[in-house]
């Protein structure tokens, strides 16, 4: 439940590729993931793969035409990306083997490989160019997509196509540019962001990413200017440029919550829409440069959540540590010269120790950072978490202290298992090794990066950890494994297969929600400039991508649909405003978000039912019991069960859950909707007045018609005097008579297509309202019957109270019975003893008297 349905495609066991092509999704996957690179291909064999072939033919042809034969059948576009690609991963093998982080999990592949293949495999000898080494100066070798339009339309409305820029590669609109040449790059030739876009044309670039800095160079780039110099926060420069205009603090850095004391999860942008003049000095009657800053939802799978995590607080711990040495090494630096100026010291005695410092005071070598370990036990646990990372298969790594230690997690036994473990280390580690290093250089720089939140730290983002609460969410329990449910021994005995259960449950991939940031400008009323990050890992092919979405969608849409700048602004936050709404079935694993919340409700409403039945056939027992006053054993237990709130105590629990995330979830469309409708109040501002109907769409004042002002480069003939002037006035007004209705036409058009959105918006969030009634009516269901089982519970222990004073009371009844009867006996039984003694036993001597007094002492003397 909550994933898609989706045929067998890439990567599956299920048919497909050639001659099943029109299963093939993604070029790059099929060919690097489901065909075998070491097949030998005969030229002979099949003359033509388009013709229909026999069984035996298709067999073979499934088997051996393979990697060549599918690259010989590409067109040349694709063919040159499996060429990139292939470099790419060249280039990134020869780097990730080169970091020394890296060199022990290479090696202990290889090791494990030549066990499994007995044989020697050479290690590849090669040294990376430094300009293909990841940094700050090639931008990581992360590349930014851009997309140009042109209008196409005719004279009554505008219609803007995608076109290809033939200076780069691929097709509209896939077309990308290396990052570093889009900011760094200062050649208006050769950058495209820095080139005039002229009349009829309207271009998209998008940075991947939220890393404010990438921002500001890409907004200095397209002004062709410095990348603003912010001297204090609010301190603005003699001669503002327009980057600084664009990026001034009350639209920019000010926005930002989250500073360097708080967590890294903290930062985001306040939600917001605003038009901004580059004009430092007078106010623009026809502003064209517009911000918006949109929260949305999306997805992640809860493994690369949770490394990314991990990684994010090793970078700030040593980000911390650096901070903390720079101090001591500053403080070092003060106190010496301090005591220098007290008391004047030796050069011989300076030289052979450091000046005093204060005791409280540790000295740390800022080059050799130490571990600090307080305790005995610290230190076996790092040294064998140590040996564990440097030997995993060694005879220590199977301790009991080891596996703890390791959650588990060692190496398996069999040979081609730890191949396949080691290599799905590397692969992971690979796939992630970009975004690794971008957030070592980028997380706690000035500005900042902002990484992805989960749905937790993007409500809660004043709390410092919620990796408790980022399990516990309804979509992590829906697609991740029951605990309860999962077979331990029937299922691992090599006579009998997996059951159904198991292969579901290995099949499962636990994920969670994440909430991330559309941050999107548009410059000069011709450009937009977009930011907001990807799913982690970069070699994994991701259908639910924001930006491929995008993408799919401007390559199909229709004609004289995108008519000015606005719709393409409005389409890119429509596609990250209906993520998870979109009903389309697509091949990945995205979660089902709203069927597994609506699962979550009923089965909590189920079992609030089933609770429901039990409590009253429990308390119809007893009912009866207490009125028949009929023996029963199982009673007391019965009555127990009414005491125990502790599974209804769960359901409170769980749907409470749910009640809170959809609460988060509606304040993220709540702000969405708020964004949108400045959105349309500011497109509204910009359009309006060159419309006729200015007045019906609320804007009180009239200006001049920019868009319809005519160039009076056409000089009259004096030759022909009044004539020419007369016709060139009446062709001048029938030209701003249709240019007026064209406007009109598409002004409406893009205010008709922001209220449709704004509909679907309110659509969403009519639907998550849904949602949450029908959970506020199960938390009803719920309390009530906690309610219940406490009111029950009140009567069992006062019908219990009332039976232990019926037997209080019978019991004192004995006891007074049993007083009386010692009060009337006890008298006679010591007359009898008495005078039914014998005092010739003890002689003539003996008297009453004497006995009487024996008696009384002895009685004393025990008492």
């Amino acid at each position: 439940m909550g994933d898609h349905d989706s045929p067998g495609t890439c990567l599956s066991t299920v048919p497909h590729g050639p001659p099943f092509r029109e299963d093939v999704r993604d070029t790059l996957l099929h060919y690097f993931g489901c065909l075998r690179g070491d097949g030998k291909r005969d030229e002979n064999k099949f003359l033509s793969p388009k013709r229909k072939l026999t069984k035996d033919e298709e067999k073979v042809f499934r088997e051996e035409y393979q990697r060549e034969a599918f690259f010989d059948s590409l067109p040349p576009h694709k063919q040159q990306r499996i060429k990139e690609e292939k470099q790419r991963i060249g280039d990134l093998r020869m780097l990730f083997e080169s970091d020394d982080n890296n060199k022990g999990l290479v090696t202990r592949f290889r090791t494990s490989l030549n066990m499994w293949l007995r044989r020697r495999l050479e290690t590849e000898k090669g040294r990376l160019p430094d300009e293909k080494k990841l940094c700050k100066e090639n931008a990581f070798g992360l590349s930014a997509y851009m997309m140009f339009f042109e209008n196409q339309g005719d004279d009554t409305t505008s219609g803007y196509t995608g076109v290809k820029d033939e200076a780069f590669h691929e097709n509209f609109p896939n077309q990308k540019i290396p990052l570093k040449d889009l900011l760094y790059n200062r050649n208006p030739e050769t950058n495209p962001l820095m080139k005039p876009c002229g009349d009829g044309r309207i271009r998209y670039f998008h940075l991947p990413g939220n890393n404010m800095e990438w921002i500001e160079e890409a907004i200095a780039r397209h002004f062709n200017e410095k990348r603003p110099d912010y001297d204090g926060l609010f301190r603005q420069p003699a001669n503002p440029s327009k980057s600084y205009m664009i990026l001034r603090p009350g639209f920019w850095r000010g926005q930002q919550h989250g500073g360097r004391g708080d967590a890294v999860h903290a930062r985001h942008m306040r939600p917001r829409c605003d038009i901004i003049s580059t004009n430092p000095e007078h106010l623009e009657e026809s502003p064209n440069n517009l911000v918006l800053f949109m929260p949305y939802l999306h997805w992640e799978t809860d493994r690369s959540r949770h490394k990314f995590e991990e990684s994010m607080r090793n970078i700030t711990e040593e980000h911390t540590k650096r901070d903390e040495q720079r101090g001591k090494k500053f403080l070092y630096v003060s106190s010496a010269e301090v005591n220098s100026q007290n008391r004047q010291v030796s050069t011989s005695s300076s030289k052979k120790k450091p000046p005093s410092v204060d005791a409280s005071v540790e000295y740390i070598n800022p080059d050799k950072p130490l571990l600090r370990l307080k305790t005995p036990t610290e230190m076996v646990h790092a040294k064998l978490q140590e040996e564990v990372t440097a030997h995993p298969t060694s005879k220590a790594s199977k301790t009991s202290v080891v596996k703890a230690l390791t959650r588990g997690m060692v190496a398996p036994k069999t040979l081609l298992g730890q191949v396949l473990y080691r290599a799905a280390q590397i692969s992971e580690a690979m796939d992630c090794y970009h975004e690794e290093q971008l957030l070592k250089e980028y997380l706690h720089g000035e500005p900042p990066f902002h990484p992805r939140r989960t749905l937790d730290q993007s409500y809660y983002w004043t709390l410092q950890s919620t990796k408790k609460r980022d399990r516990d969410q309804v979509v992590y329990r829906g697609t991740a494994p029951k605990k309860k449910f999962i077979h331990n021994a029937h299922c691992k005995t090599k006579e009998e297969p997996p059951c159904r259960q198991c292969w579901d449950d290995i099949r499962k991939v636990p994920r969670v929600i994440m909430v991330d940031q559309l941050w999107l400008w548009i410059l000069n009323g011709n450009t937009i400039i977009t930011s907001f990050p990807k799913r982690y890992g970069r070699n994994k092919p991701d259908p639910s991508a924001v930006h491929k979405s995008i993408r799919l969608r401007l390559k199909l849409v229709r004609k004289n649909e995108i008519r000015s700048i606005y719709d393409l602004a409005l389409i890119v936050i429509d596609e990250c405003s209906k993520v998870f709404f979109d009903r389309t079935k697509t091949a990945d694993r995205q979660p089902q978000m709203m069927d597994l919340f609506a699962e979550a409700i009923g089965n909590v409403n189920n079992r609030t039912t089933i609770y429901y039945d039990h409590f009253w056939d429990i308390t119809r027992r007893l009912s009866k019991v207490y009125k028949d006053k009929i023996i029963v054993d199982d009673v007391e237990e019965q009555a127990k069960s009414l005491l125990d709130i502790n599974p209804e105590g769960d359901l409170s629990r769980e749907i409470k859950d749910v009640l809170d995330e959809l609460h988060i979830m509606l304040n993220i469309k709540s702000k969405q909707q708020r964004v949108l409708k400045d959105f349309q109040k500011h497109v509204e501002y910009i359009l309006a007045p060159e419309l006729a109907i200015a007045k019906d769409m609320g804007t009180a004042r009239e200006k001049t018609v920019t868009a319809l002002k005519i160039h009076d480069n056409q000089q009259t003939n004096p030759a022909n005097g009044d004539t020419d002037k007369t016709e060139h006035q009446e062709n001048t007004g029938e030209i701003r008579k249709k240019m007026a209705l064209k406007a009109e036409k598409d002004a409406k058009w893009t205010m008709e297509f922001a209220i449709r959105l704004s509909a679907d918006l309110n659509n969403r969030v009519v639907d998550l309202n849904h949602l949450k009634e029908s959970a506020e009516h199960t938390e009803k269901a719920v309390d009530g019957l906690l309610g219940l089982k406490q009111q029950q519970a009140g009567v069992v222990q006062a019908r219990e109270a009332v039976r232990q004073a019926e037997e209080t009371l019978r019991q004192g009844r004995s006891i007074m019975l049993f007083t009386v009867i010692t009060i009337i006996f006890l008298p006679l039984t010591f007359g009898t003893g008495i005078f039914g003694m014998n005092l010739e036993t003890f002689g003539s001597s003996w008297t009453l008297h004497k006995e009487m007094t024996y008696i009384c002492l002895c009685s004393s003397s025990l008492s």
